[in-house]
C-alpha cells in the first residue's frame, strides 16, 4: 500500500498527508480489532479463521481496486484490514504453540512471509503504479492472496490452545514490563513507517533515482528483510530474547540517520539492506519475550502486540504525511532515527534484566 499512496493522491487529488488516511484507517481498523480476534474466533478452529480472513482480504483488494472515491477506498482498507487481523494474529499464535526452543525459529517464519510480500508487493505494486495503473497493483493483491488461500486450504492446522480472555487483561497490564515492551513495539513500528510509507518517494526525489533503480532498491529492502526475519529467530533460541532485542531499534537508528548522507546507487543500496535485516528481525524476541512474560495469556498478549504494532505503523504514516507537507522530505530520516533512538532507550533494560523464562535451551 505505501507504494500507491502518491498515485492514489494523484487520483483523488489529496496532499500528502491526506494519501497517508489509507494507511491511517487500515493501520487503525487492525489495531483495534486485534485484541478481540482471539476471543471472538475461540470458537472456529485455525484453519477456518485463516481461509475466512484471507477471503475478507480479497474482497477488500477487489473493491479497492474498483474504488470511485477516496470515500470508497478507505471502506475497502477497513475491509481489508479485518481480513488481515484474522489471518496473522492466527498464524502467529500457532507458531508460538510451537516448544520454546523452537518458538522464536517459528514466529520468524510468519515474518518471513511479510518479508517475502514486502520484497514483492512494494516493488511490484510501485511498478505496476508507474507503468499501468494503480487499479491493477489491487487486482495483483487480490490474485496472490487467492493463491495463498489454496495454499492454506490444503494444509493441516492443529487444533487451537485455549485462549486468553478478556478478564485476563488486567494481569497483563499490571505487568510493568509488559506494557514497556508494547510500548517498543509501538516506538519501533513509528520510526521505521514515518520513514518507510514514503520510501520510494525519498529514493526518487530526493536520490534523484529511476523507478527501475527504485525498484532495485526496495528489493534489495525486502531481501534483507527475509534474511533478517530468519537470523532474529534462530538468535533469538540461541541467545535468548532479552540479549538481542535492542539490536533492532539500534540498527534502525544508524541507517536512518545514514540515509541523510548517503547518494550513490550502492551506498542507499547497503543501507537499505542494513535497514531491512534491523526491520524484520525485531517481532521474533519481541513476541518471544511477551510469551514469557504471560505464558498463560498468549494469544491476548500477542494480539496486543499487534495492536501496537499498527497504531505505530498508523502514526508512522500520518506523522510522515504532515513532515512532507509541512516541512519536507529532506528531514523525514531524521525525524524517524530520532524515534527509534527513543525505541532503542526502551530495550536496552531487557539486555540488563535477568531472563524470564528464556527461549534459550539449557
Amino acid at each position: 500500500m505505501t507504494a500507491l499512496l502518491i498515485p492514489l493522491g494523484h487520483e483523488f487529488h489529496l496532499t500528502n498527508a491526506q494519501a497517508t488516511s489509507f494507511a491511517f484507517v487500515y493501520g487503525l481498523t487492525y489495531a483495534g480489532v486485534a485484541p478481540f480476534i482471539g476471543v471472538l474466533t475461540a470458537p472456529f478452529s485455525r484453519h477456518r479463521v485463516a481461509l475466512s480472513g484471507i477471503g475478507i482480504f480479497i474482497v477488500g483488494s477487489v473493491i479497492s481496486a474498483s474504488a470511485g472515491s477516496s470515500m470508497v477506498l478507505c471502506i475497502s482498507r477497513i475491509v481489508t484490514a479485518i481480513g488481515a487481523v484474522l489471518f496473522t494474529p492466527t498464524a502467529s499464535d500457532l507458531a508460538a504453540s510451537v516448544e520454546p526452543t523452537r518458538r522464536g525459529q517459528a514466529i520468524s517464519y510468519v515474518y518471513l512471509g511479510l518479508g517475502g510480500a514486502t520484497l514483492i508487493g512494494i516493488p511490484g505494486a510501485m511498478w505496476l503504479a508507474t507503468f499501468y495503473n494503480w487499479r491493477i497493483a489491487f487486482l495483483a493483491f487480490a490474485a496472490t492472496a487467492f493463491l495463498a488461500g489454496c495454499l492454506v486450504a490444503t494444509m493441516s492446522w492443529p487444533p487451537r490452545d485455549v485462549l486468553g480472555k478478556p478478564g485476563g487483561w488486567s494481569a497483563i497490564f499490571r505487568d510493568r514490563r509488559v506494557i514497556s515492551s508494547l510500548s517498543s513495539t509501538l516506538l519501533q513500528a513509528t520510526a521505521q513507517y514515518s520513514l518507510y510509507t514514503f520510501a520510494s518517494v525519498y529514493l526518487m526525489h530526493i536520490d534523484r533515482f529511476s523507478v527501475a533503480t527504485a525498484t532495485a532498491a526496495l528489493m534489495v529492502f525486502g531481501m534483507a528483510g527475509i534474511v533478517g526475519g530468519i537470523s532474529g529467530g534462530f538468535a533469538t533460541d540461541r541467545l535468548g530474547s532479552h540479549r538481542i532485542l535492542w539490536v533492532s531499534p539500534a540498527i534502525l537508528f544508524i541507517t536512518h540517520l545514514a540515509l541523510l548522507g548517503v547518494r550513490r546507487a550502492d551506498e542507499v543500496s547497503l543501507v537499505l539492506a542494513a535497514w531491512g535485516l534491523a526491520a524484520y528481525s525485531f517481532q521474533a524476541p519481541q513476541q518471544t519475550r511477551l510469551i514469557n512474560l504471560v505464558p498463560n495469556s498468549r494469544s491476548v498478549v500477542l494480539s496486543f502486540n499487534s495492536t501496537a504494532n499498527y497504531c505505530g505503523i498508523s502514526a508512522g504514516a500520518a506523522l510522515g504525511g504532515l513532515i512532507v507537507d509541512h516541512i519536507g522530505l529532506r528531514t523525514l530520516p531524521l525525524v524517524s532515527a530520532t524515534i527509534a533512538l527513543v525505541a532503542l532507550l526502551s530495550c536496552l533494560p531487557v539486555a540488563l534484566e535477568r531472563p524470564v523464562a528464556s527461549s534459550r535451551p539449557a
